[in-house]
């Protein structure tokens, strides 16, 4: 295993069209990236790694870009990072396991409603 690693996903955003989101994983943290938003998630020493507040959560970054993630997106995140960090999976894999989950969040942003009741509520 690395020490880091980093993985570039293409995002669809209703609100930009697709972009590109960078995962970048070290021992110590790994922070999600959209310039010039970010979120960051540290490791604790014997306790939940913690998404620091001094960054936007996760779950705003993507919805400034009219992104609406399921509540259970970041933890599925965490629990990737977490199995790298201990080396159950390694670099190759970490990347393939997160395109599939954006993969997962692209379908969902894809099916938001579209009707003109809900222009405007997303």
């Amino acid at each position: 295993m690395s020490d880091e690693t980093e993985v570039d996903v293409r995002v669809y955003s209703p609100r930009w069209g697709e972009d590109t989101y960078t995962i970048s994983m070290a021992r110590d943290r790994m922070k999600v990236e959209r310039r010039p938003k970010s979120a960051t998630c540290k490791w604790v020493e014997s306790k939940d790694p913690v998404w620091e507040s001094s960054d936007d959560s996760l779950l705003e970054v993507f919805a400034n870009d009219s992104i609406y993630a399921p509540a259970i997106f970041p933890h599925a995140l965490v629990g990737a990072w977490l199995d790298w960090r201990s080396g159950e999976i390694d670099d190759a894999r970490v990347d393939a396991e997160i395109q599939e989950l954006f993969g997962w969040l692209n379908a969902v942003t894809h099916a938001k409603p579209t009707s003109d009741y809900w222009k405007g509520k997303f």
